[in-house]
């Protein structure tokens, strides 16, 4: 008997019960006018990141259309992969915007019908942008100090080149 009083003591231990989380006017305030904002920023990132892609459009079009004027000589790889880039950049850039728009209109509907579920949505979306952002930023971190890896080791090689050139008198 006294085997299941101590498992349901240890349920109980488990199970936390938190009070609900009432917001204050000025709490409200600050998260409307935040939505807001977060608002516009998504919509002119969503309007750049068409500009991105159109760019990529125009950009693998035109560099298509230069490499068969030049007989594609002057490139060192295909011309379209210029475009390509740029349409990844776009799709990058798209992810952070979409999570940053709904957490701002999720917001912005918790507030008008003072629903919990819009505003737990709101903060995952919130939660959402600031995770991409986080890796994102480790990514490009990561590629720098790769580039500057390979930089250093490119300068060294071309440094004993050049030594080794100039002590062989062909500078």
């Amino acid at each position: 008997m006294e085997d299941h009083s101590n498992e349901f003591n240890q349920q109980n231990e488990e199970k936390q019960v938190i009070p609900a989380l009432a917001f204050s006017d000025n709490a409200i305030k600050y998260l409307k006018t935040g939505a807001g904002w977060a608002k516009f920023i998504a919509i002119v990132g969503f309007v750049f990141t068409g500009l991105i892609v159109l760019g990529g459009l125009i950009s693998g079009v035109f560099f298509a259309f230069m490499g068969n004027q030049m007989g594609m000589s002057g490139f060192p790889f295909p011309p379209f992969i210029f475009g390509f880039i740029y349409l990844i950049i776009a799709i990058i850039y798209f992810f952070p915007t979409f999570y940053l728009f709904k957490f701002a209109t999720k917001a912005q509907d918790a507030i008008r019908m003072l629903d919990s579920n819009n505003i737990e949505a709101s903060l995952l979306n919130l939660k959402s942008f600031f995770k991409f952002s986080g890796i994102m930023i480790i990514v490009v971190f990561a590629l720098y100090f790769i580039g500057i890896i390979v930089m250093i080791a490119g300068f060294s090689f071309f440094q004993s080149h050049f030594f080794q050139m100039s002590q062989q008198g062909m500078m």
